[in-house]
C-alpha cells in the first residue's frame, strides 16, 4: 500500500467523524473480482476511493485495510470513478492511523488522488501583479497605518 494523507477539519456538511485525505493503493473485492483501488480519504465511519470498475449505488464492497484486514463497506454516492463508501462497521483510529503512516507525503502523491472536494488555491506568479492591484494593496497598507494611529487618540480625547 502506498499513499499520502492530509488531515481535513469536521464542518457542517453531515459527515459523522473526522476525514483525512490520502493516497494510499489498496484492494477490493466488487462483485467476485478484486480491483486495485485507491483510497483518497479516510475516516472511522467511511472512505473516498477511486476504482476503475463501475459500482451501483448501494453496492457492497470489501476494502483491505492495515490493521484491520478486509472491511465491508457500502457505496453511498459516486461521481465519476470516485465512489464514496460507509463502512458496515466504524473502524478503529487505530486503523485509520496506520492508513495514515502507509501513506506517502502528499508532495510525493500522484497528482491525480488529490480530494476533488478541497478548493485549491490560486497562486500569484511573481510578477504578474497589475498595477491597479499594487496600488490597491498600497493605498490599503497605508489605511491601515493611518487607522492604527489614529483609533488610539480617539479614545484619549
Amino acid at each position: 500500500m502506498i499513499g499520502g494523507f492530509r488531515t481535513q477539519p469536521l464542518d457542517g456538511d453531515g459527515r459523522y467523524a473526522r476525514r483525512h485525505s490520502l493516497s494510499l493503493d489498496a484492494q477490493a473485492a466488487a462483485g467476485g473480482d478484486v480491483v486495485p483501488v485507491q483510497i483518497i480519504n479516510l475516516s472511522s465511519t467511511g472512505l473516498l476511493l477511486q476504482i476503475p470498475t463501475a459500482l451501483d449505488l448501494g453496492e457492497e464492497i470489501d476494502v483491505e485495510l492495515p490493521q484491520a484486514g478486509t472491511r465491508r463497506a457500502r457505496v453511498v454516492w459516486r461521481s465519476e470513478s470516485y465512489y464514496g463508501c460507509e463502512f458496515a462497521e466504524p473502524v478503529s483510529t487505530a486503523t485509520v492511523s496506520a492508513a495514515r503512516l502507509r501513506s506517502l507525503p502528499q508532495n510525493l502523491a500522484p497528482a491525480d488522488a488529490a480530494d476533488i472536494h478541497a478548493p485549491q488555491p490560486q497562486k500569484i506568479a511573481p510578477g504578474t501583479l497589475t498595477l491597479r492591484r499594487k496600488a490597491a494593496i498600497i493605498i490599503g497598507l497605508a489605511i491601515a497605518c493611518w487607522l492604527a494611529f489614529l483609533v488610539p487618540l480617539l479614545f484619549l480625547i
